[in-house]
């Protein structure tokens, strides 16, 4: 953890809804200075998280890492996005049934499910209520639409928008 965690004039403490868990034992959430976070990080066994600094990460929001997922320096990431970076569950619906009839018993975990890391440049705004999904990178300055799900890597300074979200101007 960075210095000044969460810690801003309306938020002197950890979001009311900031959860972080780490499954890995490697301990691979890295969150930079000046980071506020009012959303839930997940990293699995062997996924890796990494917050860059003076990043925000609003209410209600979810982070899950099989693989990777990096966030930029001067993001804001707004209410209830979702960023992840697998499947949840397996294709196969064999496997899935498995999966159901395991997690009566305890949790199950993604990792049988397919996975991609996803990159988030410096200076990205995401909208409320998007979705990343794996294997996507996200340009430098870019801004994702409210609601827009993004399935394809977004060029720098581009504002996409969607379902699936598609480039919609340049910033100049």
């Amino acid at each position: 953890m960075g210095e000044n965690f969460n810690n801003l004039a309306y938020n002197p403490v950890a979001g009311h809804q900031c959860r972080i868990y780490n499954d890995n034992t490697h301990g691979n959430i890295i969150i930079g200075n000046n980071v506020c976070i009012d959303g839930v990080l997940s990293c699995n066994r062997r996924g890796h998280i990494e917050i860059g600094d003076y990043t925000v990460i609003g209410h209600n929001s979810f982070i899950t890492a099989d693989a990777s997922v990096r966030i930029g320096k001067h993001c804001f990431i707004a209410r209830e996005v979702l960023i992840q970076d697998n499947n949840s569950h397996p294709i196969d619906p064999a496997l899935r049934r498995e999966q159901a009839i395991q997690h009566q018993d305890r949790p199950t975990d993604t990792y049988e499910s397919e996975n991609g890391p996803i990159e988030i440049g410096d200076d990205v705004w995401i909208g409320t209520r998007v979705i990343v999904l794996k294997n996507v990178i996200i340009g430098n300055g870019s801004i994702i639409a409210a609601g827009s799900v993004v399935t394809k890597s977004v060029p720098p300074l581009s504002i996409v928008g969607g379902n699936p979200a598609k480039v919609i101007k340049q910033i100049k």
